[in-house]
Parts: structure tokens; sequence; C-alpha cells
């Protein structure tokens, strides 16, 4: 964090992942699950699923720890996979007090009325998976209930690995 202007520092660029624990991470993966960062949107193949992969239940990169089912995937149309619940305690969620601004990593206080994030890290190894967002309308979602609107995990593709059930 910078001292005079309050700002987070820009993350410095990734290095390629060393050998050892992450040597078996791809630089897309170690930026996102290990460094916090996030996929450009459309960038990984897993929004474009078709149908016969849609049968795919979806783990963590890093430890292979199941996350999500396949009937939980919806097509959001933001870039990002989509899933409206994960499996029960695969995950684990906080507060992310990080957001760019300008070009620029800010960190956030919790006060002047700022909705804060809520990341979404993989509840075995922590790596980071992305953002959950909740009560948002999405009409072709079922688990709508009674206009309340549904839990939308947006997960960075190159986090996740599919596995066919």
């Amino acid at each position: 964090m910078d001292a005079d202007s309050g700002e987070a520092s820009e993350p410095a660029p990734a290095p390629a992942p060393a050998p050892g624990p992450y040597s078996h991470l791809t630089m897309a993966q170690y930026r996102s699950l290990i460094l916090r960062q996030t996929e450009h949107p459309f960038s990984s193949s897993l929004p474009l699923l078709s149908d016969d992969q849609k049968s795919s239940s979806y783990a963590c990169a890093n430890c292979s720890s199941p996350l999500f089912l396949p009937n939980t995937k919806f097509a959001s149309g933001t870039g990002w996979p989509a899933f409206s619940s994960a499996i029960p305690g695969a995950i684990k969620t906080k507060t992310d007090w990080r957001l760019k601004e300008d070009g620029k990593w800010v960190v956030l206080g919790g006060s002047l009325g700022l909705k804060l994030r809520e990341e979404v890290v993989c509840g075995r190894c922590g790596g980071h998976l992305g953002h959950v967002f909740r009560g948002e309308k999405w009409a072709k979602v079922e688990e709508e209930v009674e206009g309340k609107g549904v839990t939308r995990y947006c997960v960075n593709g190159c986090s996740l690995v599919a596995r066919s059930t």
C-alpha cells in the first residue's frame, strides 16, 4: 500500500509458478487461485459449455476438491462460469476489501455505505475462485423463489477443472 495516497499498490507481474507446491498449475490458474487475480471475461472454455459437457461436476484446479454440481451451472452471459449453489461445505466466503479503480488497486473501508464484494475460496486449499452475488434476478434459474432472487457464484473458469460424473 502506498503510504502517501492510501491506495493499494498495483500487483507485480506474476512470476511463472516455481517448482514446488504450485508447479501443477498453469500460469492462468496460478494468477487466479494463488495471486487472487480475475481472468478476462470469455477467456475460459467453461462459460461456453455444450449440453453434453453439463454432465460434469467442477473441482478446484489446485487441490481437486469437488466444488459445484452440474445442475447448478447456468448461463449468466457475464463471461465467467456461473453457479447457483456450491456443494455444502466445499467453499468459504470472506469480505473482499480490494477493488480496482482507474487502473489502481484501492483498499475499501466498510464505512461510506460501500457494498463490499464477497470473495469465494476453496474450502480445502483456500484458492481464490471468484465472487458471490446474492439476490440477483435470473429468469432461467429454477432456485429463484418468491421473488427473492438467486445466489450467483461468479467463478474464474481457470480455477476449475471439469470432472465427468
